[in-house]
């Protein structure tokens, strides 16, 4: 829960007012996926291997903003054997991608 709220609260920040956010969910035998997309400007390219590190703050971020709550976010995923992308989408536009691993059942 910790997770979904640091990433849907990084969307919000970078939506225009009337822009969207959206989510996707999907599943097969092997991960559940949820893809995080925000109607903003998208990520810097420079920003990208560095969204996830504690204490990073990106181009466009707050002055209130600390830096943690995506390097959180990470962190908890991995913990529930899950990664976490981010990414532009072709339309420029940010999008997260989380995956979380099904056990190998025998």
């Amino acid at each position: 829960e910790e997770a979904l709220l640091n990433i849907l609260k990084n969307c919000v920040e970078h939506t225009p007012k009337g822009g969207r956010i959206t989510v996707f969910y999907g599943q097969n035998p092997i991960f559940t996926e949820l893809r995080i997309e925000d109607s903003g400007g998208g990520f810097c390219p420079g920003d990208l291997p560095h969204i996830f590190e504690r204490f990073y703050r990106g181009a466009g971020t707050a002055k209130d903003n600390a830096g943690i709550g995506l390097a959180l976010a990470k962190a908890v995923i991995e913990q529930q054997n899950g990664q976490i992308h981010a990414e532009n989408t072709t339309d420029g536009h940010a999008r997260f991608q989380i995956k979380w691993y099904h056990p190998l059942l025998y």
